[in-house]
């Protein structure tokens, strides 16, 4: 299903744009900044008989914003978002190709310092590899199994100031890629890289140079509820096999409640059930015992869930963590698909996760009740891709 893959690229490019949007919620004082990237680094193997390979090689771009009048400046501690575009030549482009990707992106001041500061920047975005697992002209890349994919970045940036209109920036850099169980193989695309940056401050508007009023942050805490309904996609296996099977969805409802701290931190907990057309399916083909006497039932995942939800006006990071309550096809599913321990099999049967961004119609500093949002989210077994699944939910404020 290309088209599903095409689905999560628009999504993200929405979601860019409405960020971009906020500056309306600015003022002029807001620096406007354009950042040129140089990296190098390697692929980390992370499965045998891995393919030889060169360093990597990339570049890439960017457009940002740094935020001193948001509504979430103060907060955040004045923070940097943007989107990059990028490519990296992967040092095999016979077996690995060539990545192109578009990332969203948020940067965080680690200290109060606006001088010679390090930086932390968080990117999850699309990934488009020119090559791909194919069984006949390229085997041997079971890290990427299809040719779009999720694109990951978390990096440390240290700054040094030149002059009104320009930083040097020189960072280390965590890069993963991989498509979320949507095709398999996928075990996924890890490198660890270095670059060289150079920031330039397209209104004059360096850090040192823009007169920042310090304001005390609000603490204010707010009960809310929130309800969620979600469909997703992945193919029935492990990591590495079967390959080319259906893509079938994965349904899901949650319901939730918590606290909003000062309009930019929300913190939840509730549940959620799912239910997995694959394993219905496969228990009905099979007939398999005893998951045949209520395949529905059999099908069925319920979880309690744990969740932080990072607000950034219309945009959001949102983070979750769950412990499964009842997933009865599990006890089938890994011993059957993979080959691994018994402690890895109890920690990817107990625990869930998931990771996402969503996009709220109202700015979330500023709605007093009610509001809805879209996202899409990358689903895993303590860390092993489980799906990818797009979510639409309301959230209103008590």
């Amino acid at each position: 299903m290309k088209g599903n893959y095409l689905l999560q690229l628009i999504a993200l490019i929405v979601f860019v744009q409405i960020g971009f949007a906020q500056q309306q919620d600015s003022v002029v004082n807001d620096a406007i900044v354009l950042e040129l990237e140089a990296v190098g680094g390697y692929v980390v193997p992370n499965y045998p008989n891995y393919p030889t390979h060169n360093p990597i090689l990339g570049i890439w771009g960017s457009i940002g914003k740094v935020h001193y009048q948001s509504l979430f400046s103060v907060h955040y501690n004045y923070p940097q978002t943007g989107i990059s575009v990028g490519y990296i030549h992967l040092g095999n482009t016979e077996i690995f190709g060539q990545q192109f990707f578009l990332m969203p992106y948020l940067s965080l001041n680690t200290s109060q310092k606006k001088l010679h500061s390090w930086w932390f920047r968080f990117g999850l975005g699309a990934a488009y590899f020119s090559t791909f697992y194919d069984s006949i002209s390229n085997p041997d890349n079971v890290a990427i199994g299809s040719s779009f994919t999720w694109a990951f970045q978390a990096a440390l940036h240290k700054k040094w100031y030149l002059s009104k209109t320009s930083n040097l920036k020189i960072g280390g850099h965590y890069l993963h890629a991989s498509n979320g169980h949507t095709q398999l193989p996928n075990f996924g695309l890890n490198s660890a890289a270095v670059s060289v940056a150079m920031e330039f401050f397209l209104n004059k508007n360096n850090y040192s140079e823009n007169p920042i009023k310090k304001e005390k942050k609000q603490h204010k805490k707010q009960w809310f509820v929130q309800a969620t309904q979600g469909v997703g996609f992945h193919e029935l296996g492990a990591t590495a096999h079967p390959i080319g099977g259906a893509k079938k969805e994965v349904f899901s409802t949650a319901f939730s409640a918590g606290l909003i701290f000062s309009n930019h931190i929300k913190i939840r907990s509730g549940f959620t059930y799912r239910f997995y057309k694959q394993y219905y399916d496969d228990i009905r083909k099979n007939n398999l015992q005893p998951y045949i006497e209520n395949p529905n039932a059999s099908a069925s995942n319920l979880y309690y869930f744990i969740g932080s939800e990072f607000l950034f006006g219309h945009i959001s990071i949102d983070v979750e963590g769950g412990l499964n309550l009842h997933k009865p096809y599990f006890n089938y599913f890994y011993p059957y698909y993979e080959n691994s321990s018994n402690f890895d099999f109890w920690l990817k049967k107990l625990f869930c996760t998931q990771l996402g961004l969503n996009g709220y119609v109202l700015n979330t500093q500023k709605f007093q009740r009610f509001n809805v949002f879209a996202g899409i989210h990358l689903y895993a077994n303590f860390g092993q891709a489980d799906f990818t699944g797009a979510i639409v939910g309301t959230v209103i404020k008590l």
